[in-house]
Protein backbone atom coordinates (compact mmCIF):
# COMPACT_ATOMS: atom_id res chain seq x y z
CA UNK A 1 0.00 0.00 0.00
CA UNK A 2 2.98 1.98 0.51
CA UNK A 3 4.36 2.60 -2.85
CA UNK A 4 0.58 2.46 -4.39
CA UNK A 5 -0.43 5.47 -2.42
CA UNK A 6 2.41 7.66 -3.84
CA UNK A 7 1.92 6.98 -7.55
CA UNK A 8 0.56 9.75 -9.67
CA UNK A 9 -2.70 9.96 -11.24
CA UNK A 10 -2.67 10.00 -15.03
CA UNK A 11 -5.58 9.85 -18.09
CA UNK A 12 -3.40 7.32 -19.60
CA UNK A 13 -1.51 5.64 -17.57
CA UNK A 14 1.01 3.05 -17.22
CA UNK A 15 0.17 0.53 -15.13
CA UNK A 16 -2.70 -0.59 -13.43
CA UNK A 17 -3.42 -2.11 -9.13
CA UNK A 18 -4.71 -5.31 -8.78
CA UNK A 19 -6.12 -5.98 -5.13
CA UNK A 20 -6.08 -9.79 -4.40
CA UNK A 21 -8.21 -10.31 -1.31
CA UNK A 22 -7.03 -14.09 -1.26
CA UNK A 23 -3.94 -12.82 -0.43
CA UNK A 24 -4.74 -9.30 1.15
CA UNK A 25 -2.11 -7.70 -1.20
CA UNK A 26 -1.71 -5.31 -3.65
CA UNK A 27 0.26 -6.10 -6.98
CA UNK A 28 0.86 -3.20 -10.02
CA UNK A 29 1.13 -4.69 -13.73
CA UNK A 30 2.33 -2.41 -16.48
CA UNK A 31 0.16 -1.91 -19.02
CA UNK A 32 2.21 -0.42 -21.77
CA UNK A 33 6.10 -0.41 -22.01
CA UNK A 34 7.55 1.92 -19.90
CA UNK A 35 11.17 3.35 -20.36
CA UNK A 36 13.30 3.37 -17.98
CA UNK A 37 13.61 6.02 -15.85
CA UNK A 38 9.81 6.91 -16.46
CA UNK A 39 7.41 8.03 -13.83
CA UNK A 40 4.51 4.61 -13.21
CA UNK A 41 1.13 6.48 -12.79
CA UNK A 42 -2.24 5.03 -12.60
CA UNK A 43 -6.10 5.88 -13.70
CA UNK A 44 -7.43 7.02 -9.88
CA UNK A 45 -10.80 6.49 -11.67
CA UNK A 46 -11.89 3.92 -14.64
CA UNK A 47 -11.27 4.86 -17.68
CA UNK A 48 -14.92 3.85 -18.52
CA UNK A 49 -16.25 6.83 -16.70
CA UNK A 50 -17.33 9.76 -18.78
CA UNK A 51 -14.57 12.77 -19.04
CA UNK A 52 -17.25 15.22 -17.32
CA UNK A 53 -17.59 12.66 -14.31
CA UNK A 54 -13.41 11.87 -13.46
CA UNK A 55 -12.56 15.56 -13.55
CA UNK A 56 -15.20 16.11 -10.90
CA UNK A 57 -14.34 12.92 -8.90
CA UNK A 58 -10.67 14.25 -8.96
CA UNK A 59 -11.55 17.70 -7.94
CA UNK A 60 -13.60 16.70 -5.58
CA UNK A 61 -12.09 13.68 -3.97
CA UNK A 62 -8.94 14.36 -4.91
CA UNK A 63 -7.73 18.12 -4.86
CA UNK A 64 -6.70 18.36 -8.48
CA UNK A 65 -7.50 19.69 -11.80
CA UNK A 66 -6.55 16.70 -14.22
CA UNK A 67 -4.72 18.13 -17.56
CA UNK A 68 -4.28 14.81 -18.86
Amino acid sequence: FETVSRMNHSCTPNTSYFFDSTTVSGKIHSIKYIKRGEELTLSYLSPLDSFDFRQRRLREDYAFKCIC
